[in-house]
């Protein structure tokens, strides 16, 4: 690919595509590297919940997805992070609690079809499309993007 072409990824797009080393690109790495280096449930769960930088906060979440997936204090910390300022945190959060069967994270990602960004929206709609929830709209995609939705 060459530089400044899009791609999708299945739901999530356009996703720009650059070879260039960017400021956002090493701020990205770094925070990537802050949260590998948390090992422990209660230091990741300080990563999602407190940690000052969106970037950390976002690539948090799907670890402590991942390497805890059944404790309480993850699905409260991934609750707690779809009410993030940050829009690319809450999707973050929003598809980490699509994967969890608790009525907490149901009920966050009911909550979720009100957020204030399109892509939000879409990763919510879609993710309880999949789960069958009465609440999921029928085209996630057409509902997400509704100019009555704007951004």
């Amino acid at each position: 690919m060459s530089d400044n072409e899009e791609i999708w990824v299945g739901l999530q797009g356009p996703i720009p595509v650059n070879d260039a080393d960017t400021a956002r690109r090493t701020a990205f790495a770094q925070a990537g590297h802050t949260a590998q280096a948390a090992t422990t449930i209660d230091e990741l769960v300080a990563l999602v919940v407190n940690h000052s930088d969106p970037l950390v906060r976002l690539q948090a979440i799907p670890r402590l997805r991942a390497r805890f997936p059944e404790a309480p204090e993850t699905e409260r910390a991934l609750v707690a992070a779809s009410a993030d300022e940050d829009a690319g945190v809450r999707q973050q959060a929003y598809s980490a609690l699509a994967d969890m069967p608790g009525g907490d994270a149901r009920r966050a990602l009911r909550v979720g079809l009100r957020d204030t960004s399109s892509k939000v929206r879409l990763i919510v709609a879609a993710a309880l499309k999949d789960l069958g929830d009465s609440e999921a709209p029928p085209d996630p995609e057409a509902w997400a993007y509704d100019p009555l939705r704007r951004d």
